[in-house]
């Protein structure tokens, strides 16, 4: 299991069908949009964030706002340092919109150390529609060639493209009993 895990923001970008490219990207590169708020109706979906867990001593998420406010160099905290057994389960979700198939969604994560594959074991992500957690869960992908920060800090899109209509998208990390 990852041992201490920053989220610094949501991303998502829809994709169309050809030629329109105005609706993928801008001069034909790949454009993110970061899910800020305010910009964004974003908000931390309580319902499906916190710690499912029967053996965790610290574990927990701090600063769960942080992801998805306007300051872009601020994070969200999960910590599953002690995470035992159980999950930690992070939300955000947007009240207005709902997205479409097909859209790409993501997470810019950091960690402490370099992601590996394993490390994505113990990963998981869902989409949430009103609320409710769709029955289908994604193994996480990562976007390559995102830049480190620097030498100890490094930072990914871990996310999806979607095969249902969402409005929110849950991480969960695993302990290390799971």
């Amino acid at each position: 299991a990852l041992v201490n895990t920053r989220i610094y923001g949501a991303y998502v970008e829809q994709f169309c069908a050809g030629p329109d490219i105005s609706c993928n990207a801008t001069q034909y590169a790949t454009q993110l949009v970061a899910l800020k708020s305010p910009e964004f109706p974003m908000y931390v979906d309580g319902r499906n964030t916190g710690v499912s867990a029967t053996a965790s001593a610290g574990a927990g998420i701090t600063n769960p706002n942080f992801a998805i406010d306007s300051d872009t160099s601020n994070y969200t905290t999960i910590d599953a340092t002690l995470l035992l057994a159980g999950n930690l389960h992070y939300t955000v979700a947007d009240a207005i919109t709902n997205y479409p198939p097909n859209t790409y969604i993501a997470f810019d994560i950091s960690t402490d150390r370099l992601l590996d594959i394993e490390a994505l074991g113990g990963m998981e992500l869902r989409l949430v529609k009103d609320g409710v957690l769709l029955p289908r869960a994604y193994s996480p992908t990562l976007l390559l060639g995102v830049s480190a920060l620097n030498a100890t800090e490094q930072r990914y899109k871990l996310g999806l493209v979607s095969a249902d209509t969402f409005d929110g998208i849950q991480l969960t990390i695993g302990g290390v009993a799971n």
